[in-house]
């Protein structure tokens, strides 16, 4: 994959870590928890970042269940220091999760229908255990890409999760997947990948 640097501006991100009770894990993600409940900050498009500083591993994010059902995302993580974040397009009230022990939102729902950013950090476990799969680049000082509609808005089947982390590939590789006219789901955007990289089921 070719590098494609974005300019240099200077961003400060706040560390938007995962907490709760003492020596515990969140249930969605395996991180720890260091103290207090959980919580994970997600934010809307009007919130989230422009740009990221740094290189950064760019990746193209799929998770496919149940024949058509699934997710597509896209996953920045900090080449020098490890730091991770997420965009993904959501309907509003859709993606969050629960504690499934005290009822609390561990991650909540999406709070407009759009992009969110670090909504997508409840994947991690998936990439991890090797149920979901990612294709990556580098990129110098990444736009947080927010796609169509300057990021507001969900289609269903069209300018949905799947088309805005196809157009954010594309943006950062130039490479790109033609789903057709119909409908566009993260099972038909794996099996575009694979026919152009076969490695893609076996790899981060």
């Amino acid at each position: 994959m070719k590098l494609k640097s974005a300019g240099v501006f200077s961003l400060t991100i706040a560390l938007l870590a995962a907490t709760a009770a003492a020596g515990g894990h969140c249930p969605t993600c395996g991180n720890s928890w260091t103290g207090g409940k959980p919580k994970h900050v997600i934010l809307g498009p009007a919130e989230m970042p422009c740009r990221l500083e740094g290189q950064w591993k760019v990746s193209l994010c799929i998770y496919t269940k149940c024949g058509d059902t699934g997710h597509t995302w896209l996953r920045y993580q900090n080449v020098e220091t490890g730091e991770v974040h997420t965009v993904g397009r959501y309907q509003k009230d859709h993606g969050g999760t629960k504690n499934p022990d005290t009822g609390e939102w561990v991650y909540p729902p999406a709070p407009i229908s759009g992009v969110i950013f670090d909504l997508d950090l409840k994947r991690e476990k998936l990439l991890r255990s090797g149920e979901a799969h990612a294709i990556s680049c580098y990129v110098n000082n990444p736009i947080v890409f927010k796609g169509a509609n300057g990021g507001y808005g969900h289609g269903g089947h069209r300018d949905n999760c799947v088309t805005h982390a196809r157009d954010g590939w594309r943006y950062f590789t130039g490479e790109y997947y033609d789903l057709g006219v119909l409908f566009q789901t993260p099972t038909e955007l794996q099996r575009a990948v694979v026919r152009r990289h076969p490695e893609f089921l076996g790899g981060r």
